[in-house]
Formats: C-alpha cells, sequence, structure tokens
C-alpha cells in the first residue's frame, strides 16, 4: 500500500531514529551488498512519498523498519536510485 506522508510518523528523522533504538547504527554493521563496513540504513522498498505543497514528492521512505538494511554509501546511493526506478514502474511512470 502506497501512502502520502500525513504525519510524522515515517520521516527521516524518526525512521533512522528508530533504526538506531532497535538495531543499532549502521556503521556497526556490514553492507548488504559488498560486505564493506556500512555507512547509512537504506530504505528498500517505499511505502511513503513526503509531499510538499510546492516542490512536490521531496523524498521517499517506510515505516517498517524491516525493509532497511545497513549499505555503504556507494551501495546506498545506487539502492536509492534502484528503489526509486521500481517504483516508478510499478506506478506505471517509467
Amino acid at each position: 500500500m502506497r501512502r502520502l506522508l500525513s504525519d510524522d510518523a515515517a520521516t527521516y528523522a524518526n525512521v533512522h531514529n528508530r533504526l538506531l533504538r532497535h538495531r543499532g547504527p549502521a556503521y556497526l554493521q556490514s553492507c548488504y551488498m559488498c560486505g564493506g563496513p556500512a555507512r547509512n540504513w537504506a530504505c528498500m522498498r517505499i511505502t511513503t512519498l513526503a509531499l510538499d505543497p510546492i516542490r512536490g514528492i521531496t523524498g521517499f521512505s517506510n515505516d517498517l523498519l524491516e525493509d532497511y538494511v545497513p549499505m555503504c554509501a556507494s551501495h546506498a546511493s545506487v539502492s536509492d536510485v534502484w528503489v526509486w526506478s521500481q517504483y516508478q514502474r510499478e506506478i506505471g511512470n517509467a
């Protein structure tokens, strides 16, 4: 189910604070893709779009912690592009 962010339940800061509390910092984990040192928690599935009334969609997230994996900076940036393109295909915009 996709939804537009109407409250702060799935904001970047809230989700990452919950990840820190429940799973610890990403830098203490290994990258999901290469096994090297992780730097960030990466969202692997979009369920929430952050919508600004003027700028439009400003980001995406997911409030399900199991949909985040630790990744190094290189793989996290590639993952963001891949996750967004998968979402665009699902909604028929690609």
